[in-house]
């Protein structure tokens, strides 16, 4: 039984992935999960209590710094600055890839850039709690540094952010083909120079 609902539910998470890249995020609503999924209405009350709670629970599953447990769970074995640069570079060329790899994540990107509800309110406050565990992390490692790291860290997300969604419109950017692995390979090398960069400026 037990199984049964958690495939169920299941299943309406992944109806609303597939209505967003087919319709777009404003063509989400509970009669069309319900019909994408191929099970009663209902169970979306039962499961989720609203529509409200399935996006949530379909935007923690498809984000990144959500289910990031893992890699943060490594911040208890590093002993030195190269484990804390390392450990860093993972995150951050991780978010890259995980995004540019992922439509529905762009898709709920660009929803919350242009939306704001309760859904996308409680996302980012705990993608802001996540993000700011990481960069707790990280400043303890590292120490006292010259270096305001929340900061560099927000110019080098929202420069992840913007290539990615950048690249749904444009081919090429500063001179680097977004539409190649050569330029993203390019831009993933930069990306780790500069978190070196960063957390070595002592």
């Amino acid at each position: 039984m037990a199984r049964d609902k958690e495939a169920t539910k299941q299943k309406l998470i992944d109806a609303v992935g597939v209505i967003i890249l087919r319709d777009g995020f404003t063509s989400v609503g509970v009669n069309a999960v319900s019909k994408e999924a191929g099970v009663d209405k209902v169970l979306i009350y039962r499961y989720f209590n609203d529509l409200d709670g399935l996006l949530k629970a379909y935007i923690t599953q498809k984000d990144y710094y959500s289910n990031i447990a893992k890699i943060t769970s490594e911040f208890e074995k590093i002993e030195t600055l190269d484990d804390a640069i390392s450990l860093s570079k993972k995150i951050f060329v991780g978010q890259l890839k995980n995004i540019l790899a992922n439509k529905e994540l762009q898709e709920i990107l660009l929803w919350e850039l242009n939306t704001k509800n309760e859904v996308t309110s409680a996302i980012a406050k705990e993608r802001e709690a996540q993000g700011v565990a990481i960069l707790n992390g990280i400043g303890q490692i590292t120490g006292k540094t010259k270096v305001d790291i929340p900061a560099a860290a927000t110019l080098i997300l929202g420069g992840i952010y913007y290539l990615v969604l950048r690249s749904r419109q444009v081919d090429v950017f500063n001179g680097i083909d977004l539409n190649s692995q050569t330029g993203w390979d390019r831009i993933e090398k930069s990306l780790e120079n500069l978190i070196e960069l960063t957390l070595k400026d002592f």
